[in-house]
């Protein structure tokens, strides 16, 4: 049972960096970047931005 607990967070994790990716690419082609690990900061940040707030609903004690 844990493995596939454990499994589940990887491949959670995984979605998320590829979907990270997805984004700070389509930033670059769109010529808002020019380097991708540039874009991939800004959208990394530009997602923990987002992500924040929920952090105040969801109070963990």
């Amino acid at each position: 049972m844990l493995e596939k607990v454990i499994g589940a967070v990887i491949f959670m994790v995984a979605l998320c960096v590829g979907a990270l990716a997805l984004v700070a690419q389509v930033r670059v082609n769109s010529g808002e970047f020019y380097y991708f690990p540039q874009a991939f900061s800004a959208t990394t940040y530009d997602a923990a931005q987002f992500i924040a707030p929920l952090g105040e609903v969801f109070q963990v004690r």
